[in-house]
């Protein structure tokens, strides 16, 4: 396939846009934020913000009335009330989604919570509603936190792909933490200056203001949402991923699921006690209320900011996931020395209060998304909406009836004495809330136990999608406890080591050197080669004392060489006993090879004698790990003659550990051989493996073969494979470099390259490079591609144009279309979740009509690009002339005759496969149809073979003149089956005697 330098998008464009963005690049690179994403973030921190800041102002307002008009009494009613307008607005707000565009139901939602704040002033008169005005506002606080939240999460999922999400988010959710802060210290103001009527009326324009927000948004980003109500097939869209939980991560869970639940009921009950408290107070009335829950708000505002910027990450770094449990365990302890009166009551609950909400905002807010990391991904998202949905709502109407069934339990047992009733209910409570905690505690605790033992088994399936988020220090303590447990099994240690090593490699030997001599061998082999990673002296003495005891060759050779590696002042003696022919040629082997790197004169020779007599050897062990020795020293001195013939071995193991030995020792004349081993299928993983060992060294040698035309595409597909498992950043800026400037089969191996990269360092290569811009660039271009397709399909339509020769294109063109489409799928795949568009992807494929249109269903609620209906219209089974007009905006359709449409189709080449190019000047043959002659030239030296046959086929019947002064030119083509071609025509057309005759002469 050819590359052009024609396409719209071009490497240098690239470097002039992002030269004229470096100025505004370095704050953003500071917030983790790229240039196209910086405007959406900063709007929706700006909606969340202010939308924030007037819930605040509502709450404290509507809380201090409350107080005042009803008492915390009645606060379980609201407990119980928000409970079911939790799962109502829930409901609803379903409802509305499926009746109205998603763009419609955000505003309209945001408009609706904040409208009935505007008969406030109304409703608080005394003479009309009074108190009832009070209670029904406290109840709709209830509905404007649910609604918040979610147009907030939906937007935020509708505007932010899965990758952006995860820079962009941390900075919108910090909105709240700055709204405790600006409505905390505003509040007292406004409320001395205008009253607390007027500052609910305040709350409300903030709510206006952030609906605003929201309505520009929406309009300005409109193709992030979705202009068709949301169908039943959206929740079908990953139905391969609503497996049931089963065994441990049912377990696992049911855990989360309690987690969860204590840390509502918790919240609710220290709510509960800290208003009562405040309403107890003799001398507060309700504008004092108000001020104190405002100063504190901002108080711990500003304390929640300064914890999550500064101490949470590192807090968790420290002590891992699990330092949450210090939560429980301060509020068990605060409220026992409340209980004993060492601490007031008052101040207990204010201390109790502070600390529950500094926690909840910081800590537990980090480390929540971490808890659902054991579940696979696609049972993820799941699990966290059945947390939102059910286990939230329902422990807060839970405990609304416990808090209610115990005060009137109270009130029954102590009779009408309200300052000991109080009194009483106040301890009450705080028993209950000691209880609760040492629940939370003791949940935690269990999810400690299961939470490795699920990471583990999503490890173990591949399942384990974000590995940055373990729980390092948790896992460490896991990995001790298993291995030194007796009763354990060898998978599962195994399992562990392996989880280990891919989570946490550089403090993996701390792990397990000290449990080195306990391990089985196979575990002993295992651990050393982690070890042997990264080694290190502080294990030198175990490692040392391991190898008195019996040990198997394979653990021997390791355990000697990291003591080699690691020893300051080796001893080159107590090694030659090894090189005895007796020994294991493992042993024999490594020990030559760490005697040929340190040794003096005299043990050199020997280490190289004796590898000499293992190059040579007729068992092919010997063979073998002689190469690898080979591999393990410095370099190859004299052995360097037996290369050539190892190379050519007839053991594949032997050449597939030569191939290793040449990486190792970096010996660069012999770079071509490894290059040459990408050729034979037999020797190409070695190959890769080998070059991969060597990164930066290999990669224009790499480049070069990738970029040879005149080399097999399966050769040169797996050089750009190999460019991208060496993953340095030259490697990824060539490939999205090349990406920009390439088509067809070679953009398609570039984004499958890219695409497979582990932890989407390739996406996120193409989106540092490209931006999403960038890659919608080359959306448009295969939309191009596919315009001509279909254009090309209808001139050339079976009525008009007939013939095997012409059958032959359009089905050429058939396959185009296929794969422009299939580029199409993995340009998706940059921008938006694989899964999603892997099941739009299989869904397409079917036969059965109701899969296609749940294929196109998941892609209408998936994709938020400009031209999304375009693309829609293109998968749907539509006629080539439907697919072509939703296209006119990148190739407005005008009819061409066949012959036009043809040569048309040629000035295309570099676009199209090499196959579709032969059938055009195979119809132009038959058809006898004209081409220019710069068309012709320029084919004929095309390098692919059976085309420059084509050509040659063409001239033959259109221009044999022509013909015969270019046949002389071709007789030594490097293609036999064309120089055959030619030979034939010459001797047909009699130029071989000629030729003849003009040498003698």
């Amino acid at each position: 396939m050819r590359q052009t330098s024609e396409v719209p998008i071009t490497a240098t464009v690239i470097r002039d846009r992002n030269t004229r963005q470096v100025n505004g690049r370095g704050w953003l690179r500071w917030l983790n934020l790229r240039p196209e994403e910086s405007e959406r973030t900063f709007l929706m921190f700006a909606f969340y913000t202010l939308s924030s800041v007037g819930i605040l102002w509502l709450e404290v307002s509507i809380a201090a009335l409350f107080l005042g008009e009803y008492g915390a009494e009645s606060l379980p009613w609201i407990y119980i009330a928000s409970a079911a307008i939790g799962t109502g607005l829930g409901f609803i707000y379903s409802w509305m989604q499926r009746i109205l565009p998603l763009h419609r139901v955000l505003v309209l939602t945001a408009a609706l919570i904040a409208a009935p704040l505007l008969l406030v002033r109304l409703g608080l008169n005394p003479a009309l509603l009074g108190g009832y005005t009070v209670f029904l506002m406290r109840l709709w606080l209830e509905a404007i936190y649910v609604i918040n939240e979610l147009n907030t999460s939906i937007t935020a999922n509708q505007l932010f792909t899965i990758r952006e999400i995860r820079r962009t988010y941390p900075l919108i959710s910090s909105g709240i933490l700055a709204a405790d802060v600006v409505s905390g210290l505003s509040l007292p103001l406004l409320r001395s200056w205008l009253g607390l009527p007027n500052v609910i009326l305040l709350a409300c324009l903030m709510l206006f203001a952030g609906a605003g927000i929201l309505y520009y948004l929406t309009q300005k980003y409109r193709q992030f949402f979705p202009d068709s109500s949301r169908r039943r097939s959206q929740d079908k869209a990953s139905d391969f991923a609503t497996r049931r939980l089963r065994g441990p991560l049912r377990q696992y869970f049911g855990l989360v699921f309690a987690f969860f639940v204590m840390l509502q009921i918790l919240a609710l009950l220290l709510d509960f006690q800290y208003l009562s408290q405040l309403q107890q107070r003799p001398d507060a009335s309700v504008e004092q209320i108000a001020d104190f829950l405002a100063l504190f708000s901002a108080i711990l505002g500003s304390f929640e900011l300064a914890m999550q910027w500064f101490l949470s990450g590192r807090i968790i770094a420290w002590k891992g996931v699990f330092v949450i449990m210090a939560s429980p365990v301060l509020i068990a302890a605060l409220s026992l020395f409340t209980l004993t009166g060492a601490i007031s009551l008052f101040i207990g609950v204010l201390i109790l209060k502070f600390m529950d909400e500094l926690l909840r905002y910081t800590l537990v807010a980090s480390i929540s998304p971490v808890l659902f990391q054991p579940i696979p991904s696609s049972l993820r998202s799941r699990a966290q909406s059945v947390i939102r949905g059910i286990a939230e709502p329902l422990s807060a109407g839970l405990t609304g009836v416990g808090m209610l069934v115990t005060i009137e339990l109270l009130q029954r047992a102590l009779g009408p004495a309200p300052a000991i009733s109080q009194h009483i209910q106040s301890l009450t409570f705080l028993i209950y809330t000691v209880a609760f905690a040492l629940f939370w505690l003791l949940t935690v605790l269990l999810l400690q136990r299961k939470y490795i033992d699920v990471l583990v088994l999503s490890a173990e399936r591949g399942q384990l999608s974000v590995v940055s988020d373990v729980d390092l220090p948790g896992l460490r303590r896991s990995v001790a406890e298993v291995l030194n447990r007796p009763s354990a099994s060898e998978e599962e240690k195994k399992s562990y080591i392996e989880l280990l090593t891919q989570t946490d490699p550089k403090n993996a030997a701390d792990m397990l050197a000290p449990l080195l001599p306990k391990l089985s061998a196979a575990r002993q082999h295992q651990s050393l080669e982690v070890m042997l990673k990264s080694p290190n002296l502080a294990y030198l003495d175990q490692v040392r004392s391991l190898i008195q005891q019996p040990l198997p060759p394979e653990v021997l050779a390791l355990a000697l060489r990291y003591v080699w590696l690691t020893d300051p002042n080796p001893n080159t003696s107590y090694l030659r006993p090894y090189l005895k022919p007796s020994i294991n040629p493992v042993v024999r082997g490594t020990v030559a090879s760490l005697m040929l790197r340190q040794g003096d004169s005299q043990q050199k020779a020997e280490a190289t004698d004796t590898l000499r007599r293992m190059l040579t050897h007729k068992q092919e062990q010997e063979r073998m790990m002689g190469c690898r020795a080979l591999g393990e020293a410095d370099y190859m001195q004299s052995l360097r003659l037996y290369i050539e013939p190892l190379l050519q071995d007839e053991s594949l193991r032997v050449r597939c550990a030569m191939l290793e030995a040449i990486a190792a020792t970096h010996s660069e004349e012999y770079y071509p051989a490894l290059l040459r081993g990408l050729h034979y299928k037999s020797t190409r993983e070695a190959a890769k493996h080998a070059l991969v060992r060597l990164e930066g060294e290999v990669v224009p040698l790499l480049l070069n073969l990738a970029e040879d035309v005149y080399k097999p595409e399966v050769v040169r597909s797996h050089a750009w494979m190999t460019i991208g498992q060496i993953g340095t950043p030259q490697a990824l800026e060539i490939l999205v470099t090349r990406l920009m400037t390439s088509w067809g089969w070679n953009r398609y191996i570039l984004l499958r390259t890219l695409l497979r990269l582990p932890q989407d360092v390739g996406v996120e290569a193409v989106l540092d490079t490209l931006g999403r811009s960038g890659i919608e660039t080359l959306i448009n271009q295969e939309l191009q591609f596919l315009a001509h397709i279909y254009a090309s399909l209808l001139d050339l339509d079976p009525e008009l144009v007939t013939g095997e020769e012409a059958e032959l294109l359009r089905r050429a063109l058939r396959d185009a279309e296929t794969d422009g489409v299939e580029r199409l799928f993995l340009l998706m795949r940059l921008l938006y979740d694989s899964n999603k568009i892997q099941a739009a992807a299989f869904n397409l494929l079917s036969d059965s009509r109701e899969s296609v249109a749940r294929g196109l269903e998941i892609l209408d609620n998936t994709l938020d690009i400009p031209n999304k209906q375009a693309l829609l219209n293109i998968l749907d089974r539509q006629a080539d002339s439907e697919k072509l007009q939703s296209l006119a905006e990148f190739l407005p359709y005008k009819s061409m005759p066949p012959n036009e449409r043809l040569r048309y189709l040629v000035e295309l080449r570099h676009f199209l496969s090499d196959w579709a190019l032969a059938c055009c000047f195979h119809l132009a043959r038959r058809s006898r149809w004209s081409l220019s002659p710069e068309q012709i030239l320029v084919c004929l030296r095309d390098p692919t073979g059976f085309v420059r046959e084509a050509v040659l086929a063409y001239l033959r019947v259109v221009s044999p003149a022509t013909l015969q002064n270019l046949l002389p030119l071709l007789k030594d083509d490097p293609d036999p089956l064309v120089a055959a071609q030619v030979k034939e025509m010459m001797a047909e057309l009699g130029l071989g005697s000629s030729l003849q005759r003009s040498a003698l002469a």
